[in-house]
């Protein structure tokens, strides 16, 4: 875990590494969308949209298969998010920054 910030560990010690990253990134990559899709041409658009479909159908198919409920990943995304604040918080806006954690 030495590639995670401490104030995410404790959530992975809750809920497993694999439910972090999996709730972790999907939220990073819906945010990455919506960031592209503001640049306002429609192709691009239109693009993330396909995009963001797509990768919802795979994510809700292996979050299927994995046997997760819907409450355990909005508990584990709502935990993901108090400590990214609580970071914030302490450390202030130049403390952290994000990153993606592909693993």
């Amino acid at each position: 875990m030495n590639d995670v910030p401490d104030y995410f560990k404790p959530v992975i010690e809750k809920h497993g590494r694999e439910m972090f990253t999996y709730v972790y990134n999907s939220n990073m990559a819906g945010e990455a969308l919506e960031v592209l899709a503001r640049k306002g041409r429609a192709d691009i658009v239109h693009a993330c949209g396909v995009l963001g479909a797509a990768y919802n159908q795979l994510a809700d198919a292996y979050g299927k298969l994995k046997a997760w409920t819907p409450e355990e990943l909005r508990q584990c995304e709502m935990d993901i998010m108090l400590a990214f604040s609580q970071a914030i918080e302490n450390q202030g806006p130049q403390g952290g920054g994000r990153k993606i954690l592909l693993n």
